[in-house]
């Protein structure tokens, strides 16, 4: 789910972004509701995701402690509550947005841009933004990544010894993940912060240095939204099982045959060529002596 929405949040804002800075469109600035629209929509998915992430952190810790009542609480039929749940309280947080967005006409120019006007909104968005799509969320992350690691420790002296490397293999890749995702988070998503609570508390005209960076921070955050799957490919042999079982039922329904089929069959013409090669040089060589 959480790629779902990481989607989405890219499909939103980036086509938006690249009119804008390309061509000089702003779409926001086409009507009232789109630009209240755009706006709690952005800051809403953008809230999803690093809430999604700490539900599967949450997931983790109750999966790794030793108690029965916590592992009960981590299983699959909760997360049919949990989720719509978390989107609702994600959209309801940003709930002020539309009445803080506005539409408005720069004075003595034609420029019409959808903003927050007045600094007092301003400084109370960006601050409050920060605080719960960012710093809070790391927060989070850090401590449920300590305490599984603290769990998994524990837990391998208390394991059994014809089970020891089973366990052992799949507490590393599920430690490696969880860890992975929490610094690649931590890694995209601080500059952002730092530049959010920076123009929070600062008043000063905008230059062409911080213009810069602000884009650059702004750049940087996009791969918060694009690193799961690579994330889970490359630490985690469990997911590159499951990705490769997709892969075989896509390549099942569109060639009729998987991936290793395929490559059973390439490398059998393969060789079926070869050996008819050879047997044609052999078969011309004495022809060429005589």
């Amino acid at each position: 789910m959480q790629s779902v929405f990481d989607l989405l949040l890219l499909y939103l804002e980036l086509p938006a972004r690249y009119l804008s800075e390309a061509f000089n469109i702003d779409i926001t600035n086409s009507s009232q509701s789109y630009c209240k629209f755009y706006f709690i929509t952005s800051d809403g998915l953008r809230l999803l995701s690093p809430s999604l992430l700490m539900w599967a952190c949450l997931d983790r810790y109750l999966s790794s402690c030793g108690g029965s009542r916590y592992r009960q609480l981590a299983q699959m039929k909760l997360a049919r509550y949990t989720i719509p749940i978390t989107i609702i309280i994600s959209f309801l947080l940003f709930s002020y947005v539309p009445f803080f967005y506005e539409v408005y006409q720069i004075p003595n120019t034609t420029i019409i841009v959808c903003f927050i006007n007045g600094d007092r909104k301003t400084q109370f968005h960006l601050i409050y933004f920060s605080f719960v799509t960012a710093l809070l969320p790391t927060i989070l992350l850090v401590l449920f990544s300590l305490l599984t690691l603290k769990n998994v420790r524990h837990q391998r002296h208390q394991i059994q010894p014809i089970n020891h490397s089973l366990h052992r293999r799949r507490d590393r890749q599920m430690v490696r993940l969880m860890l992975c995702q929490t610094f690649i988070y931590i890694a995209f998503g601080l500059p952002f912060l730092l530049i959010s609570i920076y123009l929070s508390f600062t008043t000063a005209s905008t230059t062409v240095l911080s213009s810069f960076v602000i884009q650059l921070c702004l750049l940087i955050n996009y791969f918060d939204f694009v690193y799961s799957f690579y994330v889970n490919t490359l630490s985690a042999s469990m997911y590159r099982k499951e990705f490769i079982k997709l892969l075989n039922k896509l390549m099942k329904i569109l060639f009729r045959s998987t991936i290793i089929e395929r490559r059973y069959l390439s490398q059998h013409f393969g060789q079926q060529s070869t050996s008819f090669r050879l047997n044609r040089i052999t078969t011309l060589q004495p022809q060429t002596t005589n």
